[in-house]
């Protein structure tokens, strides 16, 4: 969604735990494998690991932001 916190920033900067691991982004018919550097574009599918504790985490990582016009 666009106005995910993820979109348009570098893995690297969502301060992820170590418990959460983006483990592969589908951006159209490509697969990537991400790094540090990997920015997620809106309608990229992401496939993520996380451990049971950091579920809560990984939900506010991945909510959208309400933007009032």
């Amino acid at each position: 969604l666009e106005s995910s916190k993820i979109v348009g920033k570098p893995l690297k900067d969502l301060k992820l735990t170590k418990s959460i691991c983006v483990g592969a982004v589908f951006r159209g018919n490509d697969l990537i494998i991400p790094q540090g550097d990997t920015i997620i574009e809106v309608n990229d599918i992401i496939v993520v690991f996380s451990d049971n504790y950091s579920i809560k985490k990984l939900e506010s990582i991945l909510s959208i932001r309400m933007d009032l016009v």
